[in-house]
């Protein structure tokens, strides 16, 4: 026999659009807030390497022609963990908000040749900040920029003045932690 929560999940994923699901459900207090009392959420970003279009890997992740050098990812990764004013990658969701991050994780692997993934895991995070990061080191990992120059743009206080935007297709949302009750 199906519980109410059970039910609420169904009803939920049925729907909602195909690329998206609910794969749990709980229940909390009345007064709980999902975004303001989160203390991390991870995103992955995906991008993938192949000369030839992909169509169904395109939905969900960026295809580039060009190599990436992973070494090179890696470095310009490790440059994002601890705490940094980001304002340089993204905008806060106040106008006047704090732009300050904590970045917990901050890493690149490589399931197959082609295929580069990237993780970060923050306190919270700024309108376009992964996009603006993957954007940044990707140009890295593909010889645009030096990965010694990470510093420098991370004192930039212009949302996005210096470079572009990775595309959306990339990014998922994976988790988010809540503190334990």
């Amino acid at each position: 026999m199906e519980t109410l929560l059970e039910k609420l999940l169904n009803a939920l994923n049925a729907f909602l659009p195909k690329a998206m699901a609910v794969q749990h459900i709980e229940t909390t207090r009345d007064d709980f807030h999902p975004r303001f009392e989160a203390i991390s959420r991870c995103y992955r970003y995906t991008v993938f390497t192949h000369p030839v279009r992909h169509p169904n890997r395109e939905r969900f992740a960026w295809r580039m022609w060009k190599e990436m050098d992973f070494s090179l990812l890696e470095k310009a990764s490790s440059a994002f963990l601890g705490t940094h004013d980001l304002q340089g990658f993204g905008t806060p969701p106040r106008p006047g908000g704090i732009t300050i991050r904590n970045v917990f994780v901050s890493k690149w692997h490589q399931p197959s040749a082609s295929e580069y993934v990237y993780d970060i895991e923050a306190n919270a995070f700024l309108y376009h900040m992964v996009r603006r990061i993957v954007q940044f080191q990707v140009e890295v990992a593909t010889g645009k920029r030096s990965a010694e120059s990470i510093q420098m743009y991370l004192k930039e206080k212009q949302p996005g003045s210096f470079l572009g935007l990775a595309p959306p297709q990339g990014l998922n949302l994976l988790s988010v932690q809540y503190p334990e009750e």
